[in-house]
């Protein structure tokens, strides 16, 4: 049986609307700030990148460390010029990792999938597009 990991899942307030309004070259000045600070913060949450969007997808140990790490984040990108507002949702349940080859990765394959189960993922998306800025499914 698969270990209980904590999946927190963030998604960037209005970031459509902000690329309209920033232009191309601001809001991927902006989108290499944001992962910057993001990914920063990983090492002390003993967190891992699994996927990115206009969020972000990261696998934890623990449910404290994805909780910390999402008040960190916050904080973090409120730093931001301009400041950006995230949703975050933290999942914990039975995570399955599967990597994928050298060869795969190299073609564009990311190197960890996340196999879960679908129902409690679309909940936690679903929660995302809500108005509440941090949220929990277990």
């Amino acid at each position: 049986m698969s270990p209980l990991r904590a999946l927190l899942l963030t998604d960037v307030v209005d970031s459509t609307k902000l690329s309209q309004a920033l232009g191309d070259g601001a809001m991927a000045t902006l989108w290499a700030a944001h992962d910057r600070a993001a990914r920063d913060l990983l090492p002390a949450w003993r967190g891992r990148e699994i996927d990115k969007t206009d969020g972000m997808l990261m696998l934890f140990d623990t449910a404290a460390d994805a909780v910390g790490y999402a008040l960190a984040y916050q904080r973090a990108l409120g730093g931001l010029e301009p400041p950006l507002k995230a949703r975050a949702g933290v999942h914990v349940g039975r995570v399955a990792l599967r990597h994928n080859s050298p060869a795969d990765v190299a073609l564009g394959a990311k190197p960890v999938e996340v196999e879960g189960q679908l129902d409690q993922w679309l909940s936690l998306l679903a929660f995302l597009r809500s108005s509440t800025p941090v949220g929990f499914s277990k």
